[in-house]
């Protein structure tokens, strides 16, 4: 018992939290023994566009709409702010499909990727899928801006100078009457 109570003082704080199943685990666990692999949650490129390639993917993009369309998006993927995504996925499959014209993910699968412009919205996406039972969705922790810069794109859309031309006319008209 005394043996026990040592080897429960040197497991870390975190650790010393967990079920008993765990405790026992990581107390009879060898340093020799190999240790289980956790699973990976992170896609890099290459990983992404070997998935896109193959069709077998399901990529959301959990930006703002409003962002996508100052950014632009990869490809193939659905738009579903994540300030949505926890209520999209608890949806039926009718109306995931209804709404996002794609099948609903199943909760093991491994192809459902998640990215933002960045990693942090992604791995919050990646997170709450984790609790909703999605245990198996992952992130692309580069996002856009990795995206961009792997195939040569330009991180922001370019707007046509047409477009500004008529909007300053118009701004240069009303701001006459101002302070005129």
């Amino acid at each position: 018992m005394e043996l026990l109570t040592r080897s429960l003082c040197l497991i870390p704080r975190s650790m010393s939290s967990a079920c008993g199943f765990c405790t026992n685990r990581a107390m009879n666990t060898s340093s020799t023994l190999p240790r289980t692999r956790r699973a990976r949650t992170d896609l890099d490129y290459e990983e992404l566009r070997t998935l896109m390639l193959s069709g077998e993917v399901q990529l959301i993009d959990v930006r703002h709409p409003e962002e996508l369309r100052a950014y632009g998006e990869i490809p193939g993927s659905v738009n579903i702010p994540l300030c949505e995504i926890k209520s999209a996925l608890q949806m039926s499959e009718a109306q995931w499909e209804s709404q996002f014209l794609m099948p609903k993910p199943a909760k093991y699968e491994r192809n459902l990727v998640f990215y933002a412009r960045g990693p942090n919205a992604a791995s919050t996406a990646v997170e709450i899928a984790h609790r909703l039972g999605f245990k198996s969705s992952r992130r692309y922790p580069g996002g856009w801006e990795d995206y961009c810069k792997m195939t040569g794109q330009p991180l922001k859309k370019m707007i046509p100078h047409d477009v500004f031309d008529s909007c300053n006319h118009c701004y240069q008209d009303t701001t006459d009457q101002f302070f005129l």
